[in-house]
Order: structure tokens, then sequence, then C-alpha cells
């Protein structure tokens, strides 16, 4: 991870759960680290590394999103009054939750945010 420098990585199927502590995936503490971990079973997971040198804000989703593996982040631009949102998702081949994922990144292009998602 250190041999490349990257301002920020998304990561799908991250096999993260809790039982891994963020220390592990940055030893040196060079990025905030925004994850989404599978629950119940191995795999899936996504996460968000970006530089402490860049600003980001996380997104909290609603609590209806939950079960959804999906985690992002709003860049903040002081200079210029721009809006950067970023998201990492691993939609799952079920539909229902593919249109949900889908409605949900829709609603969030389309909507303000100010680290809070509510639809």
């Amino acid at each position: 991870m250190y041999h490349d420098v990257y301002d920020c990585t998304c990561i799908t199927e991250s096999w993260l759960h809790s039982s891994i502590c963020d220390g592990v995936i940055d030893p040196r503490r060079e990025y905030l680290i925004v994850r989404k971990d599978r629950l119940g079973n191995k795999g899936g997971g996504v996460c968000i590394l970006v530089k402490h040198s860049i600003s980001v804000v996380p997104l909290d989703l609603d609590t209806r999103y939950s079960a959804l593996e999906i985690a992002g982040v709003e860049f903040i631009a002081l200079q210029a009054k721009l809006q950067f949102l970023l998201f990492t998702a691993h939609l799952i081949m079920m539909l229902r939750v593919q249109l949900t994922c889908n409605y949900l990144l829709t609603v969030c292009l389309f909507t303000p945010l100010r680290n809070v998602l509510m639809l």
C-alpha cells in the first residue's frame, strides 16, 4: 500500500470484519478509512482510504440502508464551491438490492448533502 502513493483508494470485496481494526489496514495512519463490512458471512465489504492531507467528510447513510455494502465520502473544497461525492459499493446479485442501491446513488447525485444523507 505504501509502495505506490495514492491520494484515494476504493476497495470492493475488502473481506474486512469487526475483528480487523483500521490500524491493521493502515499501520502508519496515513489515511482516513471509511468502511462498510459485510455482516454475517465471509467476503464482501467495501472501504475507501483517503490521505489525511485531503479534506473529506464520511457520509452517514440512513439506517434503512444499513444492509447495503456502500460507503461514501464528501470532498471539501474550501476555495472552490464545488461538491464532490465519492461512493464505492458492492452490488450483491439480487435485483431488489441492486435497485435500492441504484436508487440511493441516484438520490445522492441530486440531493444536497452536509454529512448526513436522509431519504
